[in-house]
């Protein structure tokens, strides 16, 4: 989750400031501060192994894989910005936003999977890095996956298939429901309204602010 509150403010990739957001670029130092830790908290946890624990992806190299599990609004979108930030890892976003899974079986789902790494070390992937000059100092790679993207489909089976290919998981949950909601409402209100100029993640203060009268 993205932490605790501040002056009653649920915590958020936009931080708050007199009760209005603002963008991280303007956040406190404390912010920062805290974003940084959760990345440093989660590199520990990803970057847990030992000398030959690695899982092979297809390629002279091999790299430890992981999936995040996630709903929309959850703050999955800063998670995967704030890991892909990391020397050593290449993570992905919503790698099968456009992919159909309700034809596939569990075995070809976890095919797709697998595919999706390789094409996210290759560059190729719908939300690859923007640069592989870093690829020689990664050891592992991931993207998200949300519940109706194929974790509903599977459910446990999935699971149990992440684990036999030691794909680690990570299950991002938005602790406070009502804003998770409100996000998604006033998400979908200015997609229907504003269809050219959506922004779902907006980043400039003048985005955010027309955010916030939506909501």
């Amino acid at each position: 989750t993205r932490g605790g509150e501040e002056n009653g403010h649920p915590a958020h990739p936009y931080a708050w400031q007199n009760g209005t957001p603002i963008s991280m670029t303007h956040c406190a130092s404390s912010k920062r501060a805290f974003g940084m830790a959760a990345l440093a908290l989660l590199s520990v946890f990803l970057l847990g192994y030992k000398s030959g624990e690695f899982s092979a992806v297809p390629g002279p190299k091999q790299y430890k894989r992981f999936i995040i599990f996630a709903q929309q609004r959850s703050g999955s979108k800063f998670l995967t910005s704030l890991m892909g930030n990391h020397p050593h890892i290449s993570c992905g976003n919503e790698e099968l936003l456009h992919m159909n899974t309700t034809t596939l079986d569990i075995d070809g789902y976890i095919k797709m999977v697998i595919g999706t790494f390789t094409q996210l070390l290759e560059g190729t992937g719908i939300h690859s890095p923007s640069s592989t000059a870093h690829i020689d100092s990664v050891t592992h790679v991931g993207f998200k996956i949300m519940y109706d993207q194929g974790l509903l489909q599977y459910q446990r089976q999935l699971l149990e298939k992440l684990d036999e290919l030691d794909i680690k998981v990570i299950h991002l949950v938005r602790r406070n429901k009502l804003l998770q909601y409100v996000s998604y409402a006033a998400n979908k209100k200015d997609r229907l309204e504003n269809a050219e100029g959506h922004q779902p993640h907006p980043t400039t203060e003048a985005e955010i602010k027309a955010l916030s009268e939506i909501r």
